[in-house]
């Protein structure tokens, strides 16, 4: 049985809410709850800015780009694309006035749990 036999997009519906939760949680302590439910124990999370594996690590990463975009809220800015395990979803960071400070794209690996096992970010538009 494959991962996209046991997976359903409504499983990674529950699993983006928890990421986009997760980068939105401005408690540093309340932060892994969010971070457990998005990804598996060594999960890894890089981007342009970033490269970091596990839980701590990704809450630590997360509180620098809180604190670099207060009042910011991260939003789909698109539905999700699935297929075996992997995931696709377009993001916005949305500034407190309503403007668009960063977009990109995030490409996902699920474990067999559905959770994260990676996320990589994209800033951008390609070129």
């Amino acid at each position: 049985m494959t991962t996209s036999d046991t997976i359903t997009k409504h499983d990674v519906a529950g699993v983006l809410a928890a990421y986009l939760a997760m980068w939105n949680e401005d408690d540093a302590p309340t932060r892994p709850t969010f971070i457990e439910k998005a990804f598996t124990p060594d999960g890894r999370y890089a981007d342009p800015a970033s490269d970091v594996m596990g839980y701590a690590a990704i809450n630590e990463m997360v509180s620098g780009v809180r604190a670099h975009y207060a009042g910011h809220t991260f939003v789909a800015a698109s539905g999700i694309d699935v297929h075996h395990d992997q995931l696709r979803v377009a993001w916005q960071l949305v500034a407190p006035g309503g403007g668009v400070a960063v977009a990109g794209i995030d490409i996902g690996e699920l474990a067999g749990d559905g959770r994260l096992r990676r996320m990589i970010g994209f800033f951008g538009e390609l070129s």
